[in-house]
């Protein structure tokens, strides 16, 4: 039975604002600030084992950010680990960082911001 690589990483989970989210949601989230102020409001290392064969060892944060926003709007260890770190669900305007690394929820998905 082959191994499955295991990736441990640093989740920090910021929530942007009642009032931008309001604000943002007046222009059908097109306007969304990636500068705008968020709340960290859970950090924790997060077990990411890639269920496909052929993937690398090493994920990069940007596979990790689709796995954990795609992973927790499902189920699996992405959501239980959110739910145990009291994350609610992952709206536009949130933003997830990997390692450092900042993704920001759009409406089609993740972008990278710096």
């Amino acid at each position: 039975m082959e191994e499955v690589a295991v990736t441990t990483v640093q989740v920090r989970v910021h929530y942007a604002s009642d009032r931008d989210l309001e604000a943002w949601s007046r222009r059908m989230f097109y306007d969304v600030d990636p500068k705008a102020r968020r709340r960290v409001v859970a950090e924790f290392a997060l077990d990411v084992k890639p269920k496909v064969r052929g993937v690398p060892e090493s994920l990069t944060p940007q596979e990790v950010a689709k796995y954990v926003f795609v992973g927790f709007s499902g189920v699996g260890p992405p959501l239980a680990a959110f739910r145990k770190a009291g994350v609610r669900h992952m709206t536009v305007g949130d933003v997830v960082e990997v390692d450092g690394v900042k993704f920001l929820r759009t409406l089609t998905g993740s972008e990278r911001i710096p």
